[in-house]
């Protein structure tokens, strides 16, 4: 079950001809994300001032449930069009790089995806700087393959 197909206090929205998360998902998807995890953060930091603090956790929750089914949705595009990714020593035809740990191997401002030693495919394109590129003793999670966004 979605979390469009219920609605927490109330059946307000369900009552409109088109709710306000059918038009939220016709957004591009950082603005969906963004707009998702405002209204959570929303219902919770005014947990006990409004409604009844266990109304309000059930609207946060529903918010993280639709954001999760968002974020969902782009792993798994961002995985479709990766296609199974082979990590390699240096860059062949697809791009991807394989990576041992140490220094970040690009410029902080450098956009790049990245393959995790479980094999799933970074959601987020982010600047190099901000991941960990080291291999820590004990990490069940860490990079194990790079690809440099144009």
């Amino acid at each position: 079950m979605s979390a469009n197909d219920r609605q927490v206090g109330g059946d307000h929205y369900k009552a409109m001809g088109v709710e306000v998360w059918d038009v939220v998902d016709t957004w591009p998807t950082e603005q969906q994300i963004g707009y998702y995890r405002g209204n959570a953060l929303k219902y919770i930091m005014r947990l006990g001032s409004k409604d009844a603090d266990i109304q309000e956790a059930l609207k946060a929750q529903h918010y993280l449930e639709k954001l999760g089914e968002v974020l969902g949705r782009k792993v798994d595009t961002l995985a479709d069009s990766f296609g199974p990714v082979p990590v390699h020593d240096e860059p062949e035809g697809d791009g991807w790089i394989k990576w041992d740990g140490g220094k970040c191997p690009v410029p902080g401002d450098t956009a790049v995806a990245v393959q995790f030693c479980g094999g799933d495919i970074s959601a987020q394109e982010l600047p190099a700087g901000r991941w960990d590129w080291t291999h820590r003793d004990g990490s069940d999670c860490y990079i194990i393959g790079y690809k440099v966004l144009a």
